[in-house]
């Protein structure tokens, strides 16, 4: 069985966990969930972005890439109960853990329906109230946020970066996507989805080692959404999944020659911006043939050494270079006349 030792540090980092025991008395406080979050007092449309109740489920495949290895589990979310903490206030109990792994974590949260925020509990920290914002569903793209999802209170900050949809499971619905930036690495990326809730987790140290959760499926007030078994799964997976960029062919060419890359999807659970140069022997650029927004997918893009303004190359040693998020590689290629 694979080690798992980052991705266990992330869900350390993650949650600030306080390793317990859900005693049953709490679970059985359902009533109370009117207080959590249920009022008429913002649109549901906001709240919905992250719906918390009991019994609520989320299931994520949770890959992690290193040094061209990558290495699979199942990491789960559960909302098992609902506590009074000493400062008087409920909050969700929500446990969280590895499937192959030991262990598992417990956090509180509670959402403020007057003003759409979500907070965690944690009395070590000596904060008012013992909590700390971790999401502020009110921020629109663009926004900066002192929320602290991921990082302590004081460490961080989040930007919400865009809004977009997840289509997933026939459903359309809208998803906001937040980054939080600390002075530490990894830089987290995820996002919230409408009625689903947090649809995806990604930290990156750099290309060559990253973690990302993507969102397998979930139970949602009753309701299941894509695949939620957990049994099954495989340390390794079957095939690799990784950026590439392919050799062009033909190679040497003249006039054009076709060049082929490929964007993981467990990548990114979004678009990545993609970038596809060719530069001369010394480094001058010469050609953009691909600079958008692009999903996972495999590629192939024409590049014609006659056309537009490379029309007088001459023969020679070029480059050809793919960014892709903070992937980068270089090829060279060979056109001869």
């Amino acid at each position: 069985m694979k080690k798992w030792v980052v991705i266990l540090f992330i869900c350390c980092l993650a949650n600030n966990f306080s390793q317990t025991n859900i005693s049953p008395q709490f679970s059985e406080l359902k009533g109370m969930e009117d207080q959590l979050g249920k009022s008429n007092l913002l649109s549901s449309e906001i709240l919905n972005l992250y719906p918390l109740s009991i019994g609520n489920k989320w299931i994520y495949d949770a890959y992690h890439f290193t040094n061209g290895n990558t290495y699979h589990d199942l990491s789960i979310t559960e909302v098992n109960g609902i506590y009074l903490q000493p400062n008087g206030k409920l909050y969700y109990i929500l446990r969280r853990y590895h499937l192959s792994q030991p262990g598992e974590g417990i956090s509180y949260e509670r959402i403020d329906s007057s003003s759409a925020k979500i907070y965690k509990y944690d009395e070590s920290l000596g904060l008012p109230n013992d909590e700390y914002l971790i999401d502020d569903l009110l921020a629109e793209p663009g926004d900066t946020v002192l929320s602290y999802r991921f990082y302590l209170p004081g460490s961080s900050f989040t930007l919400v970066i865009k809004d977009t949809l997840f289509e997933k499971w026939g459903l359309t619905k809208i998803k906001r996507v937040f980054k939080e930036i600390g002075s530490g690495i990894p830089k987290p990326t995820y996002s919230l989805t409408k009625d689903i809730g947090l649809d995806s987790m990604f930290f990156d140290w750099d290309y060559n080692n990253y973690v990302t959760y993507l969102l397998k499926g979930c139970i949602i007030d009753g309701v299941v959404y894509g695949d939620t078994l957990t049994v099954g799964v495989e340390d390794e997976l079957p095939v690799a999944i990784e950026f590439r960029l392919e050799q062009n062919y033909p190679n040497p060419f003249n006039p054009s020659t076709k060049i082929k890359f490929e964007i993981p999807g467990q990548a990114r659970n979004d678009n990545t911006l993609v970038t596809l140069k060719i530069y001369d022997i010394l480094g001058n650029e010469m050609a953009t043939l691909v600079n958008e927004e692009k999903p996972a997918g495999e590629y192939e893009v024409t590049f014609d050494s006659h056309s537009g303004k490379v029309r007088n190359l001459t023969s020679g040693i070029y480059f050809y270079q793919l960014k892709a998020g903070s992937f980068v590689q270089t090829k060279k290629m060979i056109l001869l006349k």
